[in-house]
């Protein structure tokens, strides 16, 4: 990873929740895309004994595509960067904690990780937030896990969230994370996304949707662009750092016209192709107004951690 190449000629792909479908993904890449970036629910199952290891209602209890990636059978054509979600082979990414290539050309950022790409500052963590266990210390997982542990090893926890805070801002870093940040619904198209999602209605208004850990880490990293998954659904929201909540903006015709578009376009689980490319200039000069992209969320109290979409 270089950090002298110029990124205004850098093109990034940009996956919600993989779900396994690495060969879907892979095969609706523009060739043009050399950076693939995957928030989340990648699912590094190896064998049979991962799906051991991963929690996932049992329909969607799959293989996938990673294994012949694994193993060498196929090779990823373009170098791609992920973060783990709730759906993982947690034995897997356990062994890789501090980050490391699952595959040949496929790097996991770790719990929490920073890399640079052609003088862009990738920052992600992985897993999602949980009240009861984020502010506990991170333990070691031990394999085989109960039926708690298998549901608790990917809640991301204060230390995790300190390591990030020690970070300065940078003009050009993008954060990845798997759930939202809290309340992020209040500074883009709300209308929209219930619309699209109107069982969200009840979080909204009990507080609960989004992580506020991640809204913390977004008020203090002040990223170019935040990109999340797991909740299945495109959503651009702003951020300008000097005013209030902005306004909605009218109509999803109007959000796709935007600068950076959220492509999470994930309604039918089938369906999870590229979500979104981007020809994105990272620019030096410092803006009032951020763009932050969330692609996923989580709640502060998921019982079962099954994304909402499956369970509706």
């Amino acid at each position: 990873m270089s950090k002298k190449s110029n990124p205004r000629s850098l093109k990034v792909a940009i996956e919600g929740c993989c779900h396994g479908m690495l060969n879907n993904i892979y095969r609706n890449i523009p060739k043009s895309v050399e950076l693939l970036i995957i928030c989340g629910d990648f699912q590094t199952i190896r064998n049979q004994g991962d799906l051991k290891c991963i929690a996932v209602p049992q329909k969607y209890l799959k293989m996938g595509d990673f294994a012949d990636y694994y193993t060498g059978r196929k090779k990823a054509p373009v170098f791609t960067i992920f973060i783990g979600g709730n759906h993982e082979a947690s034995n897997y990414l356990e062994e890789l904690k501090y980050g490391g290539f699952v595959a040949p050309n496929i790097y996991y950022l770790g719990e929490t990780g920073v890399v640079w790409y052609k003088e862009v500052r990738i920052v992600g963590w992985s897993g999602i937030y949980n009240k009861e266990n984020f502010m506990k210390m991170r333990e070691s997982a031990h394999v085989p896990f109960n039926r708690s542990t298998i549901r608790s090893v990917y809640h991301y926890r204060k230390d995790d969230y300190l390591k990030l805070r020690l970070l300065k801002q940078c003009n050009s870093s993008v954060v990845l994370s798997h759930d939202w940040p809290h309340e992020i619904h209040e500074y883009g198209n709300r209308d929209y996304l219930l619309k699209k999602k109107p069982f969200f209605k009840s979080d909204m208004e009990k507080g609960e949707l989004g992580s506020p850990a991640n809204t913390a880490l977004l008020r203090h990293l002040k990223p170019r662009h935040w990109f999340s998954a797991h909740l299945h659904v495109r959503f651009l929201a702003k951020v300008a750092w000097n005013s209030p909540k902005r306004q909605s903006v009218n109509g999803s015709e109007d959000m796709k016209s935007k600068k950076l578009k959220l492509d999470n376009n994930n309604d039918a689980e089938s369906d999870l192709g590229l979500d979104d490319f981007i020809d994105e200039r990272i620019q030096n000069s410092v803006e009032d107004k951020k763009d932050l992209d969330g692609l996923n969320s989580n709640q502060d109290s998921n019982a079962d951690e099954i994304d909402l979409e499956f369970g509706k």
